[in-house]
């Protein structure tokens, strides 16, 4: 059995989410070695051996609508960290 690449208890559908993650590959800020792109997929398959619930918060992630909206497209022309960001806020 395969499991999609995504947040295994982001559950919910766009519409209905009142969380929306979403994964950005950038290894522009890396001083010594690159690999931080691959962070993004990297947690969501980790996240398959996540427990959904937290004692210390007393929730449980299967109660939350999250959805998982995958991994967010850079163009080569966003290098600079604070271009990043201005773009990630204008799209949001």
């Amino acid at each position: 059995m395969f499991l999609p690449n995504s947040f295994i208890d982001a559950l919910a559908d766009y519409e209905s989410a009142r969380y929306v993650i979403f994964g950005v590959p950038f290894d522009n800020t890396s001083s010594y070695r690159a690999g931080s792109r691959w962070a993004p997929d990297a947690m969501r398959q980790a996240s398959a051996n996540f427990e959904s619930y937290n004692p210390t918060f007393d929730i449980d992630l299967v109660d939350l609508p999250i959805y998982d909206a995958g991994i967010w497209k850079l163009q080569l022309w966003l290098t600079r960290p604070c271009r990043v960001f201005t773009k990630l806020q204008k799209t949001s």
